[in-house]
């Protein structure tokens, strides 16, 4: 039921997702813990669909703006596809709802 990003050479496909700054190396290691073998972290560019208030980010001095793109850590699947429920996109709420 857990939501497993896959790589893509279609170029329109995305992924939403949540941006969080400012993890120490320590919670960086503990992340991969618990994601896991089945997933990779990597960097990739992002793309910010909303404000964040320059509080929040690494910098502390300026906002990011809709539109900013940047470098950002993320989980890509490796496992096995059959793992996955490839024939509809995964919702949040349903998750929420069902597990």
């Amino acid at each position: 039921p857990f939501p497993g990003m896959i790589a893509s050479h279609d170029p329109t496909e995305i992924v939403e997702g949540l941006l969080v700054f400012g993890h120490s190396d320590l919670e960086l290691y503990r992340l991969d813990q618990f994601e896991g073998a089945e997933y990779s972290r990597t960097t990739l560019k992002v793309t910010v669909h909303g404000h964040v208030p320059a509080r929040f980010t690494m910098d502390k001095t300026r906002d990011c703006v809709t539109g900013t793109t940047l470098d950002a850590f993320v989980y890509v699947f490796t496992g096995p596809l059959e793992h996955l429920d490839l024939t509809r996109p995964w919702n949040y709420e349903a998750f929420k709802r069902e597990h």
